[in-house]
């Protein structure tokens, strides 16, 4: 679904792969875990395979959007995704 209503500024955890190229004792490499950053924008497309937000945008005098810093996050390792700000209220 396309959204077109930029109202919802949002922060997004979600689980990322997190790579180490240090040598270590195995045991210590079985006690580290995933990272989980933060990604904050407005959503701009969301399905089951993907989420897109992007923290800048224009609307144009005719209409047309415009975005930049735009983020694509695959949907799921979306940990968790809360609202910054509601503009719809």
């Amino acid at each position: 679904m396309i959204f077109t209503k930029f109202k919802k500024l949002v922060k997004i955890h979600a689980w990322d792969l997190t790579a180490f190229t240090d040598w270590t004792e195995i045991n210590k490499s079985l006690k580290e875990e995933m990272s989980i950053p933060c990604f904050t924008g407005y959503i701009i497309y969301r399905d089951k395979h993907q989420t897109i937000i992007t923290s800048d945008y224009d609307i144009d005098k005719d209409g047309s959007i415009t975005v930049g810093n735009r983020t694509i996050i695959p949907t799921k390792v979306i940990k968790k995704i809360e609202v910054l700000y509601d503009g719809t209220k």
